[in-house]
């Protein structure tokens, strides 16, 4: 093997006709993985958990399991904090969090157990259903469509922060230096337009709001200002207009292993290293949308967040992923760094070392949480809170006043936050001065990647 180791615009409800936005083991290679630091713990939350909270959670939670989109929506609406109507925002941040202990089997009480035994049984289901799709797609009962265009999908077969988001935007900014036109496909998770569909950009300025588009959706589209960008359940058609309006010439799909429909000229698969299969069941009892066993479908592995572990867990990891993938098959690896702080209400970069030892309350509403705390806590912030939401959660009129009275009343010199967050917050949102922490990814094998890479881009479609 080789590498590392070897290895019309806006809302589009009528297509190209819409509104603009309402608001402007690598040791081979050496120095590629550190030992993990001491764990640090986050700032607890002071919602309480009583049992009838978690009661009234739970079965909320549950009771998305027999609505349209089954387990796996189920699951997501909990992580946005959305399992309760949408007339009523979920601030109980809580009782989210308690029931994703269930479903690891981190709680052990009466509750829990029943909870846990009727997931069971829906895992069956929803496992049986996802093999019984793809095999209609194997066997030509469903219809795989190609594109006129290469297609680079980047996905994983669990729920939860794998480093999708950061390696996206670094496929997106490689493809770009090599002078292709690129555009960026997402579902758009959190936004109103999943099923409508919309573009978010065409390299000239963001086109939709967070609440429209999703925060990743705007965060890649202020990031990559050269790359065009859509959302929409349906990415297939919202390829074709990045294709005929945006003029991309290679699509990357965010969020694409389990996307079928749509054929691939390169599938990379993500696989944590600090936890790189959960609890090894399926939705809803576990967070696999798949068995480890399909990672085998991927053209290149990368093993993820090794900066979380020592290397002789990323070798471990390795060793596994050899086991499942065809041979030949490339496996990387790859971590994340932070590079500055950014101020919310100008946009000016300060260097790491400004904030050191500065009291910080941090707020972030993202699949890792307690990382985002450890990340802080690494550069030497003085953290006095955190107020952690769930992912994707749309900041409202009582989220973020509560941030900034908490900041000031544990006498915080600043805010921080993530660049998922920020592209859901208007610069003046808060009082407090408010940063942005930037992270960067360094990839293990980088050269062997990015041939890889550019071979898939620039492939001739039949």
């Amino acid at each position: 093997m080789g590498g590392c180791h070897p290895g019309g615009l806006g809302r589009t409800s009528v297509p190209a006709v819409g509104r603009p936005s309402r608001t402007a083991g690598c040791r081979r290679e050496g120095g590629c993985h550190h030992r993990r630091e001491p764990r640090c713990v986050a700032p607890e939350c002071a919602a309480d958990r009583e049992a009838c909270g978690r009661v009234a959670a739970v079965t909320s939670a549950v009771s998305c399991l027999g609505r349209p989109g089954g387990p796996e929506r189920a699951v997501a609406a909990v992580r946005r904090g959305d399992v309760e109507p949408r007339s009523r925002r979920f601030e109980d941040t809580e009782l989210a969090a308690y029931l994703l202990r269930v479903v690891r089997g981190e709680e052990r009480d009466a509750l829990a157990a029943g909870v846990r035994f009727g997931l069971s049984a829906l895992s069956l289901g929803y496992t049986g259903a996802t093999a019984a799709l793809q095999a209609a797609y194997r066997c030509g009962l469903r219809t795989r469509e190609r594109l006129p265009v290469p297609v680079i999908s980047v996905g994983n077969i669990a729920l939860g922060g794998s480093g999708k988001t950061p390696l996206t935007r670094w496929i997106a900014q490689r493809l770009t230096a090599a002078g292709l036109r690129v555009g960026l496909l997402l579902r758009g998770h959190g936004g109103t337009l999943v099923r409508e569909g919309g573009i978010v950009s065409v390299g000239s300025g963001v086109l939709l709001s967070a609440s429209e588009a999703g925060d990743e959706a705007v965060m890649h589209a202020r990031a990559l200002p050269a790359v065009s960008v859509a959302v929409g359940r349906d990415r297939v058609r919202m390829g074709r207009l990045l294709i005929g309006q945006a003029g991309a010439e290679v699509l990357v799909l965010d969020d694409g292993f389990q996307y079928w429909r749509l054929q691939r000229d390169l599938d990379v698969a993500l696989v944590p290293a600090d936890d790189p299969f959960g609890n090894g069941r399926a939705l809803p009892r576990g967070l696999l949308r798949e068995p480890p066993s399909r990672l085998r479908r991927a053209d290149a592995l990368f093993v993820t967040h090794t900066e979380r572990v020592s290397a002789g867990e990323v070798g471990c990891t390795i060793q596994r992923l050899e086991r499942m993938a065809p041979v030949g098959t490339p496996i990387f690896t790859c971590q994340l760094r932070a590079t500055c702080f950014a101020s919310l209400s100008t946009g000016t970069t300060v260097p790491l070392d400004e904030l050191r030892d500065r009291r910080v309350y941090l707020f972030s509403a993202i699949a890792a949480n307690e990382q985002f705390a450890c990340t802080a806590a690494s550069l030497g912030l003085t953290v006095v809170g955190h107020r952690q939401l769930p992912d994707h959660f749309a900041y409202d009129r009582q989220a973020l006043p509560g941030v900034d009275d908490d900041a000031r009343r544990l006498d915080a010199d600043a805010l921080v936050t993530t660049e998922k967050d920020a592209a859901k917050l208007k610069p003046d949102c808060v009082r407090t001065p408010t940063y942005v922490l930037r992270m960067e990814l360094d990839i293990c094998g980088q050269s062997a990647f990015e041939a890889c890479l550019l071979s898939a881009a620039r492939s001739l479609v039949v």
